[in-house]
This record gives C-alpha cells, structure tokens and sequence, in this order.
C-alpha cells in the first residue's frame, strides 16, 4: 500500500490497526533508524549498555505508540492532527515519508529523553540547562553535525564553523583542571560556560570546539565536588573535627527537612487523595535513600529505581503517569534545602 493511500485512510476514514499494519511497520523502522544511529555515537540507550534489535524495536515501538492514540469515535488524533494541513492527494510519497519521518524522529527523541532522565536525572539536568545556555544572544551555541554536537563558545574569533578545531582527550584535561582551580560552590552552568569560554580565549592557535558529552563530563564532575563529603572549596581547607560536626549539623537539617516532606506527602497528597498510603510510604523512603546518599557523596540511581527499592511491581508505565511529576517536585525540594545547606556549612 502505498504511503499517501495509508494517510489518506488515517486523516479521512477510521481503519483499524491490521488495515495500516505497513504505515505502522515504517514508523518502527524511521525510529529504530534513529536509535540505531543514536547507538552508532556512543549513545547508551540499554540499561547494561549493549543494544541488540529486539530491544531497540520494544524501545521503538514505545517512542510512537502515542502517535497511534484514538478517540471514541475510533480516529487517529495525534496523526490526523499533524496531516490535517498536508493534502495527501496532491503530494507525492517521497513528500510525505519526509513530513512522517521528521514525525516520528520528533516522538523517538522525546522517549530517548526521558529514558535518560529516569536513569540518570542529574545529568538530564546538566544536558537541559547547557541547551539553555546556549542561544543566537548567548555565550556559546550547539553546532550539530553529521556524528555528535559540538559546542562553540561565540567570543572564540574564527572564519568559519568548520576551523573548529574539537578538544582532544590532554586539551579536555588541562580545561577541566582550569575549571576545577576556579571552584566556587555556588556556580550554576551559565557560569560555568562563561568560565570555560575564558579558559578557552587564553588559548592561542585555532578556536576550540568542545563535544556536547565532554562539557557534559566536566560540568558532571565540578557539581561532584560541591556535593561530595569533603565540604572543601579552591580557598578554604577544612580540619577533620570540623568536618565531622558538619555532617553531624548536615545529618541533623536533613533529618528535619525529611520531616517536612513527610508532613507533606500526608498532607497534600494521601489526604486529597492523590496517592495511596502504600505508595507515599514508597515515595517517603525514596526521599530517606536519596537524602542518605547525597549525605555520604554517592552516586545516585534514577527515581524509578529508588522507588522500586520500595515498591518493587511498579512499572515504568503506571511512574510516568502517576507518580513521577510529584515525586520529581519532592526529590527538587529536597535536593534544593540540602544543597543550600551544604553551601552554607562550606562558607562557615
């Protein structure tokens, strides 16, 4: 069946799912392109970092169920709302598997994101706030090529984007002790952008362009060291006995800020509820692991896995849907008194 014969049933008529079964299969295989080549850059898109078929087509075919969503009345809405403008009558197929696989390209992307944030929050955090530091008016921007994004810090005089010369392995060594001799705790990523542009502008030779992952690395293990046990910064040393009334201090305000958050889940959510009280025990001892391993500098698990540490059947399906907007607050409040806790102590 051809493409614009499909679309043309999807946007006018209500087929069921065996009458499009070959749309559906190259949506799959638009999105199992995508991830392969995703995989091809260094991407981890499995749990234990070795992709096979069978589970990119699962990852796959969950990236765009979405897409295939009806109404009552049995018609498909995501699509026929993004083919509503596109006559497919008038527009050949080469057109119109450019539109669909942009469409699904779109959905793939937005599923790889939040695999990534549910395994590791702290770097999809990083990765966010980079994208938001960077800008027309701003002090760096992305260029995007054919194999990995590069950053490009704009003062950096140069010709052209492609005298880039990209930080090799000793160049992003030397840049990330620089960054660390200039430590300050409370620095957030602009700043830190802006350091690192003028580490760079030091440099003489051609401008320097640095991978998308590595700036990732560098701004990942800079925020290690303001959350780490130490409580140390670039111009200040702290004595053993001193540390060890810290965490004592530091033990004793988490202590209390888990108090808060358990007056909370109670009261807000078990009360109104929002949650079972099953569940807001899980999400209560969440909060106890997640605070536990800020406290002694661990390196922590997505949220999915701290709440199944304590509600072991949950899936992925029923957390998207029903838990993780709120708990994602909950660990944000909590993480946010901790930090500033933290700074204070370093600055005593």
């Amino acid at each position: 069946m051809k493409l614009s014969e499909s679309i043309n049933k999807i946007c006018h008529q209500t087929p069921g799912e065996p009458a499009i079964h070959p749309f559906i299969r190259e949506c799959v295989r638009y999105a199992m392109g995508y991830l392969k080549y995703k995989v091809s850059c260094g991407y981890r898109i499995s749990e234990n970092g070795e992709s096979n078929d069978t589970e990119l087509e699962s990852i796959a075919v969950d990236a765009i169920a979405d897409l295939f969503e009806r109404n009552e009345s049995g018609e498909y809405i995501q699509l026929r709302q993004f083919f509503r403008g596109l006559d497919p009558s008038v527009q050949n197929d080469r057109e119109l598997e450019i539109h669909l696989r942009r469409l699904v390209i779109s959905k793939t992307q937005q599923a790889l994101y939040q695999i990534f944030r549910n395994r590791d929050p702290e770097t999809a955090k990083i990765i966010r706030n980079i994208k938001l530091a960077a800008g027309p008016d701003k002090v760096c921007s992305i260029v995007r090529t054919p194999l990995r994004d590069v950053i490009w810090f704009r003062e950096q005089k140069t010709e052209s984007l492609n005298d880039l010369k990209i930080a090799d392995p000793l160049m992003i060594e030397s840049i990330r002790s620089q960054l660390f001799a200039l430590f300050c705790a409370s620095d957030t990523i602009p700043v830190l952008m802006e350091k690192t542009l003028r580490i760079l502008e030091d440099r003489t030779g051609p401008a320097i362009g640095l991978v998308f992952e590595d700036m990732v690395s560098i701004i990942r293990e800079y925020r290690k060291v303001f959350k780490g046990t130490h409580f140390h910064s670039a111009h200040t040393e702290i004595d053993a006995v001193d540390a060890h009334f810290m965490q004592d201090e530091l033990r004793e305000t988490i202590q209390k800020i888990h108090r808060l958050l358990i007056r909370k889940i109670d009261s807000k959510y078990v009360s109104r509820d929002k949650f079972t009280p099953e569940i807001a025990e899980g999400l209560k001892f969440a909060l106890k692991k997640i605070s536990e391993d800020m406290l002694e500098g661990q390196e922590l698990m997505s949220h999915l896995e701290y709440i199944r540490m304590a509600l072991p059947s949950i899936g992925k399906q029923e957390y998207d849907s029903q838990i993780r907007t709120r708990f994602e607050y909950l660990v944000k409040l909590l993480k946010k008194q901790i930090q500033e806790t933290m700074l204070a102590n370093s600055e005593k």
